[in-house]
This record gives structure tokens, C-alpha cells and sequence, in this order.
């Protein structure tokens, strides 16, 4: 299977606990809380791949050492909004003055602007900072914007730029009115051609205009490019994303209208380049420290004439305190035909795992694959799904002990309907884990 600015990754097991008589959610605070305790086996979550998203609460922190503007060469292009409308230019600094311009993505001449980034003086008085529960120390500058003509400034302006990334966030100021105001320097993928087409993405109304982070991108037939990426409100109150959570029919509780979402589309490459399709994959919530979140997309032609998009996201909780954790893997295909029909989303069943102390630990793991059942020559979707149990008990001595519960192994297969490119359950006809295991694995 062709992939897109990915790298194939062995996921760790998705398990659920095996002592069912501990409610799933109470094991995942359990998990976060409890006292550390020795965990024979007990892995770390998997890394993420250049295509993922890893993220990371952006948090005001007293820094250790004063941090000054670094180059950004001859000007780094920077994306982001003013209001309701995204932008998009390029920004340089020299010392301690930046300078570069922007423009609408809807078009419309450019905005010049200027401004000046120092280092907040540090006082040498100050406690250090304290423990930050695994999540990362961030220093900010002391900065300023302005229009170097026709009049506008950033009112409080905050600027953070570390690892290459710089970030400028305030309010736009000009004449009597105010609007949200947020510029980033942009991922490197080489893809700002196609960020008015993606900021055209239908979503729910807020307060500001969308940021769009491609997080992969590849050449489809007939002169389109899919692009996996996320659509972000900066201007959004911040939520926490709820841990993810155990149990063969568990799910995150969705966060508030999606302040951080996923989106999947396509979008032609000769110019002018327009969105032809687009689906909101998944909500991902707000960024956390302990949570790691791994998207990725991928094809596999089905028949000459239909494809299927194949999107995987993983979310890993490792807690800061325990050796506990758990993680959770999503797998949604799309049918896409050469005559340009879009399938809807299809979801397969979740896969996920979860640990706690020495024995408690549980996994429901699918291995997903393409068969054809009917010689029809259209192969249908067939998922084995094993589920594993570890608790404890009791020996007929009176001593704890781990107990391996029979593992659980089912089929299910899912079936295209040509005409309306959808997905439907059919019979598992003749599968075994002998063909499971000769068959094309589905994967992106």
C-alpha cells in the first residue's frame, strides 16, 4: 500500500482490562493515580511517525535561560487569520526586528508589517520552576506588530519561537475596531499552494478563521491531491481532552465543536486549485502532555476503478505517575471512484489496550485485511478480532496470582455496494485464520 508521507509503525496491542468487574473508567484513573508498581512487560507507548501530530500545551513558563530571536533566513512563510479571514506571507527578522508582509487567502494586496522581539528580563531572585508533570517549559518574548503602512498594530501581542517554530497571537487593532489576530511559521511540507483551497473546508462557525496543518499529502489519478491535515481555532477556549478510556464498546466522550479536527480531502492540482472533496475525519480534542496522537492516511486500489482511503489514528495515554497506561486505535475508509463518487466514511471496529500494576491488563486487537469472499473480484473488508483478559486471583493457597483468561477470537466482513459506494455487513463466508493470514493486510 502506498503511503503518504508516513512511516509504518507496529502499534502495540489494543487491549481492555480483564478484570470486568472494575468499571472501565475507574481502571483509567486508577491507572493515572495509583502508587508506581513493578509492571513485567509493560511497554511505553509507541512514537509517533513524521506524518503525526504529537501535542503539546502551549503554557506561559519562567525561563531558565533568556532566549533571543533566532534567523529565520531571508523569510519563513507564515500562515494563520485576521478575524474571520485567512492569511497567508512571509516573515523575516534581523537582531531584534522582524518584517515581512501578508495577504488574504481570498485574495486582495499585500499588508506590510514590522515589529521587535526581546527577551524578558529574568529575574535572578526567582524560584525555580517547579515540576511541570512531564509536560514541556516554553519561553516567550516580549514582542510588537505594526502596519508599516496604512495604519493597524497587534495589541498584545505574545510571541513564542523555539525548535524553528514561531507562533504571534494578539488582537488586530485598526481605527475603532478589534479583530483576533494569530500568525505561525508554517510545517515545511511545501503545500501553501494549497491553503485557500483547504481554508474553504466547510465547518462550524467560530470566531476566527480556521489553521490548516497538512500533515501528509500525495498525488491521486486524474490530477488531484489528497491531503491529510488538521483545522484548528486558535481563538477557541482551550478544554482538556478527556483520557482515553477502556472497554469493548468505550469511546472518548467528542470534545466541544471541534477546536481541533482532522479532515481528510482532495483537492485538484492544476490552478486555480479547488477543494473537489473533503470529510471531517476525527475530533482530536485539546493537546495534552500525557496523551500522544498518531494520524495517518493511505490507498489500496480495489478495483481499476474505485480506491479505498484507508485514515488510522492512535491515541496513546502513558500515565506520568504509574507505569499504567492505555492506548486506542480508529481505522475509517473511504470509496472513491475514478468518476469522481466519494463514499461516506465508513469506521471499523475500535481497537484498544489498557494496563495497570502487575497483572491488570486487557486487549482487543484487530488485524484488518482484504478478501475476496463471492470471486467476484471485488474484495470485501474481513477483520479478525482477538480479545485477551489478565487479572488476579486467588491460588488454592491463598496467594495472588495472574490469571490468563481463553483468549476470544471473531470475524466480521463488510461488504461494498458499487453504486452507492457504501459499506454493509455481510457473512464471513469460509475465514479462517490460515486465509487471514495469506490475505492483504489493510493498513495505512
Amino acid at each position: 500500500m502506498a503511503v503518504a508521507d508516513s512511516t509504518r509503525v507496529r502499534l502495540t496491542p489494543l487491549m481492555r482490562p480483564a478484570h470486568r468487574s472494575i468499571p472501565f473508567v475507574l481502571l483509567c484513573v486508577l491507572a493515572a493515580c495509583a502508587e508506581p508498581q513493578a509492571s513485567p512487560g509493560a511497554k511505553s507507548p509507541p512514537a509517533a511517525t513524521s506524518a503525526a501530530l504529537t501535542a503539546r500545551t502551549l503554557a506561559p513558563a519562567t525561563p531558565t535561560t533568556q532566549p533571543s530571536p533566532q534567523p529565520l533566513g531571508s523569510g519563513d512563510t507564515v500562515y494563520g487569520y485576521l478575524g474571520k479571514r485567512g492569511i497567508i506571507g512571509q516573515l523575516a527578522v534581523d537582531g531584534s526586528h522582524w518584517r515581512g508582509s501578508f495577504h488574504f487567502v481570498s485574495g486582495g494586496g499585500e499588508i506590510s508589517i514590522e515589529g521587535s522581539a526581546t527577551a524578558p528580563e529574568v529575574d535572578p531572585d526567582a524560584p525555580a520552576p517547579g515540576p511541570t508533570d512531564g509536560e514541556e517549559s516554553h519561553a516567550y518574548l516580549n514582542c510588537s506588530f505594526f502596519a508599516a503602512s496604512g495604519g493597524g498594530a497587534v495589541e498584545d501581542a505574545s510571541c513564542l519561537q523555539e525548535k524553528d517554530v514561531l507562533v504571534v497571537s494578539g488582537s488586530w487593532s485598526q481605527a475603532n475596531s478589534s479583530e483576533p489576530f494569530y500568525l505561525q511559521t508554517s510545517d515545511g511540507l511545501g503545500t501553501a499552494e494549497y491553503y485557500a483551497a483547504l481554508l474553504s473546508t466547510p465547518t462550524p462557525n467560530h470566531e476566527c478563521a480556521p489553521v490548516a496543518d497538512v500533515l501528509s499529502f500525495a498525488e491521486r489519478p486524474g490530477g488531484r491531491m489528497a491531503l491529510l491535515y488538521r483545522l484548528r481555532w486558535p481563538c477557541d477556549p482551550v478544554e482538556d481532552r478527556p483520557r482515553v478510556s477502556y472497554g469493548a464498546n468505550s469511546k472518548p466522550a467528542p470534545p466541544p465543536p471541534a477546536s481541533y479536527a482532522a479532515y481528510v480531502a482532495d483537492v485538484s492540482q492544476a490552478e486555480p486549485h479547488r477543494l473537489l472533496w473533503s470529510a471531517p475525519w476525527t475530533s482530536l480534542g485539546a493537546p495534552s502532555p500525557t496523551n500522544t496522537v498518531t494520524l495517518a492516511l493511505g490507498f489500496r486500489a480495489l478495483t481499476p476503478e474505485i480506491e479505498l482511503y484507508v485514515a488510522r489514528s492512535t491515541d496513546d495515554f502513558q500515565s506520568p505517575n504509574t507505569s499504567g497506561g492505555n492506548s486506542r486505535e480508529e481505522v475509517s475508509v473511504w470509496a472513491v471512484g475514478s468518476d469522481g463518487r466519494y463514499g461516506a466514511q465508513f469506521e471499523l471496529p475500535a481497537a484498544e489496550s489498557g494496563r495497570m500494576g502487575w497483572c491488570f491488563a486487557g486487549s482487543k486487537t484487530n488485524y484488518s485485511t482484504l478478501i475476496d469472499l463471492d470471486g467476484n473480484k471485488l474484495p470485501e473488508i474481513v477483520i479478525e478480532t482477538t480479545i485477551t483478559d489478565r487479572h488476579d486471583g486467588i491460588d488454592k493457597s491463598g496467594k495472588v496470582q495472574c490469571v490468563d483468561a481463553p483468549n476470544v477470537v471473531k470475524f466480521v466482513a463488510y461488504q461494498l455496494d458499487t453504486k452507492t459506494l457504501a459499506w454493509a455487513p455481510t457473512a464471513p463466508r469460509g475465514v479462517t485464520h490460515s486465509r487471514i493470514e495469506r490475505a492483504t493486510r489493510l493498513e495505512p
